[in-house]
């Protein structure tokens, strides 16, 4: 195992659950919207911070779970100033090294930069569009306007999905060896004028490191965009 690196910031891995007794407590409220912007308000202030602090942690909702919850990784220790949550919180130090070989769960948001838009340039900083979108709008270039469907979208979630997760890995320190894409969902809401829209595709299958410290931090910071929004957070589990 590699030691930890004493240069390395402290990170901390936390479960947090809304309390049981939330409906009886009259702190519902607290909660604000229940959609996914109003999870993203609660979270955040988990964290309190300076105005435009940069965002210091990921997180991602718990599946089937009767009360919502949530993995954090975060570097500071998120921090309940309402009594709404339990929350469990642990030093995350992940110790690897090279060729070892381990399960993985990511909910991502896969993005694509295109360099021209409509013919142009995209100027100084090129938009970035969903990797299945883009694919689709090709798939229908070359089918006479027809869009995938069925076992077709399926097959193209798949190959597009991995296609991105291996190059993710080319550049950040893994090897790929199995992968399984699916789930895609479109989220939309708003944040005061502004219309958020994006998507978010489950990813699960083994990887082997390459990079321990490349791949560490991805641990970290996460992958894909919609970072804030309960995207990007690696799980990963040896075997």
């Amino acid at each position: 195992m590699m030691p930890e690196n004493p240069d390395q910031p402290a990170y901390h891995f936390s479960q947090v659950r809304l309390r049981g007794d939330i409906l009886q407590s009259g702190k519902l409220h607290l909660l604000g919207r229940g959609d996914g912007y109003g999870w993203h308000q609660a979270l955040w202030r988990m964290f309190p911070s300076e105005e435009k602090q940069p965002r210091d942690f990921l997180y991602r909702a718990i599946e089937q779970e009767r009360i919502p919850g949530f993995y954090l990784v975060s570097r500071r220790i998120p921090e309940d100033h309402h009594e709404l949550w339990e929350i469990r919180t642990k030093s995350y130090v992940p110790r690897l090294h090279e060729d070892e070989r381990l399960a993985f769960s990511l909910r991502a948001n896969p993005r694509i930069t295109r360099k021209f838009v409509s013919g142009k340039a995209g100027g100084k900083h090129p938009p970035k569009h969903d990797v299945f979108m883009d694919a689709k709008e090709q798939f229908r270039q070359q089918h006479n306007g027809r869009s995938p469907k069925g076992s077709e979208w399926q097959e193209l979630l798949q190959k597009v999905g991995a296609e991105w997760f291996l190059r993710q890995g080319e550049r950040l320190g893994f090897a790929v060896e199995s992968v399984r894409v699916d789930s895609y969902q479109q989220e939309r809401f708003r944040r005061g004028k502004q219309d958020i829209r994006f998507s978010t595709t489950d990813f699960e299958g083994l990887l082997r490191v390459r990079d321990p410290e490349a791949f560490r931090t991805i641990l970290f910071t996460g992958l894909g965009g919609s970072r804030s929004f309960g995207c990007g957070l690696l799980l990963v589990r040896k075997v």
